[in-house]
C-alpha cells in the first residue's frame, strides 16, 4: 500500500506492536504531536518518542517498547500549525483526574447515603411485622394458611393412593384374565387329546379295529 504524504501530514512514527495493545491511535497521536522542547527539534521528538512509552507503561504494557517518530517540516508558513504545549496538556490531565476522583467521592457518598437509607427502610419494615407478629394477628394468617397447606398435603397424598390402589387393582384383574385365558387353552388342548385317543387305530383291519374299540369301553 502506497501512501502520499502532502503538507496536511505534519508526522509519521513506528511503533512496536505493544504500544498499540493498551493504547488508541487518537491517543497515540495526541501524546507525539504535543510540543515538549520548543527550541531544540531533535529534543522535541525524542521527548515524545521517551512521552509515549512511558504513557504505555503506564496503561499495563509489558512489552519493550520502542518507537521512531518523524516530523515533517514542509516548506512555507502556511503549513504550520500552532502544536500544543505538553505542560499545559498535562496540567489539563491533572486537573481532570482530580475532578474526577471528586465526582466518583461523590458518586461514592451519594450511593452509600442510598444504601443507608434503604436500610432503614428495611429495618422499620421488619420492626412493623414483629410487632403484627406479637400481636397475634399475623400469627392467626400464618396459622391459617399452614393448616390450608397441610390440608393440601394431604389431600394429595390420598390420591396418589388411590391411584395406587386402582392401579393394583387393574393389575390383579390382567393377571386373572390371563390366568382364565391359560386354563381355557389347557381345557381345549385336554378336549382336542381326548378326541384323537378315540379315533380308530391305523394300520388295523376291521376286526382288529372291533375288538380294540370294545376294549376301550
Amino acid at each position: 500500500q502506497v501512501l502520499r504524504l502532502d503538507p496536511s501530514h505534519k508526522f509519521f512514527t513506528l511503533i512496536c506492536s505493544g504500544i498499540p495493545q493498551v493504547m488508541q491511535d487518537a491517543d497515540v497521536t495526541l501524546e507525539l504531536d504535543l510540543l515538549r522542547e520548543q527550541s531544540d527539534v531533535t529534543a522535541d521528538v525524542r521527548a515524545g518518542c521517551g512521552a509515549l512509552v512511558q504513557e504505555a507503561y503506564g496503561r499495563g504494557s509489558v512489552h519493550n517498547l520502542c518507537a521512531i517518530l518523524v516530523r515533517l517540516q514542509w516548506a512555507g508558513n502556511e503549513h504550520n500549525y500552532e502544536r500544543k504545549l505538553a505542560s499545559i496538556e498535562k496540567a489539563k490531565r491533572d486537573a481532570a483526574a482530580i475532578e474526577g476522583s471528586q465526582t466518583e467521592s461523590a458518586s461514592a457518598a451519594s450511593k452509600r447515603r442510598r444504601l443507608e437509607a434503604a436500610d432503614r427502610v428495611n429495618a422499620q419494615k421488619v420492626a412493623a411485622y414483629e410487632k403484627a407478629v406479637s400481636t397475634g394477628d399475623v400469627a392467626a394468617s400464618h396459622a391459617a394458611d399452614q393448616a390450608r397447606k397441610e390440608a393440601e398435603l394431604e389431600k394429595m397424598k390420598a390420591e396418589v393412593e388411590a391411584a395406587k390402589a386402582e392401579a393394583a387393582r387393574k393389575s390383579r384383574e390382567e393377571a386373572a384374565a390371563k390366568a382364565a385365558e391359560a386354563l381355557k387353552r389347557m381345557r381345549e388342548q385336554d378336549a382336542e387329546s381326548d378326541e384323537a385317543g378315540g379315533a380308530e387305530p391305523e394300520g388295523l383291519d376291521a376286526a382288529d379295529a372291533f375288538f380294540a374299540a370294545r376294549r376301550a369301553q
